[in-house]
């Protein structure tokens, strides 16, 4: 299965338990490890429309070096520039982008509880 049709199916799930779960808000938060491709992009953008999915938002964690400073979209435990490890690492939570240490100790530990979908892993014949 590709990237695209696994996501497709979490978008579909995640509708099922909105209608399930009428009266309740509900957010698809597709969180992969690195970006997709635009064509990739736009097949779940376009699904999403069809289906009516009211909110979701791709997320892809980000890392900043503490030491000199570079950022990249990218988690990384060592930094490409100066090799400090001395990372800080962002996430997004409640929609906003934020570092992950500036979190409550509740929401840092449902964000070691994350699933970052590799979409190396899932590569298909029928996805961009």
């Amino acid at each position: 299965m590709g990237i695209v049709s696994y996501l497709i199916n979490l978008l579909r799930y995640s509708q099922y338990i909105m209608k399930v779960m009428k009266n309740t808000g509900a957010a698809a938060h597709i969180n992969l490890s690195e970006h997709l491709s635009e064509e990739q992009y736009k097949k779940i953008l376009v699904y999403a429309a069809e289906v009516g999915c009211q909110y979701f938002t791709f997320n892809i964690p980000n890392s900043e070096c503490n030491d000199c400073g570079y950022i990249t979209k990218v988690p990384l435990k060592e930094c490409p520039k100066c090799h400090s490890h001395n990372i800080s690492m962002y996430d997004r939570v409640i929609g906003y982008l934020t570092k992950i240490t500036n979190w409550s100790d509740g929401r840092q530990k449902e964000q070691k509880n994350r699933i970052y979908s590799d979409h190396e892993h899932l590569k298909g014949d029928n996805d961009a």
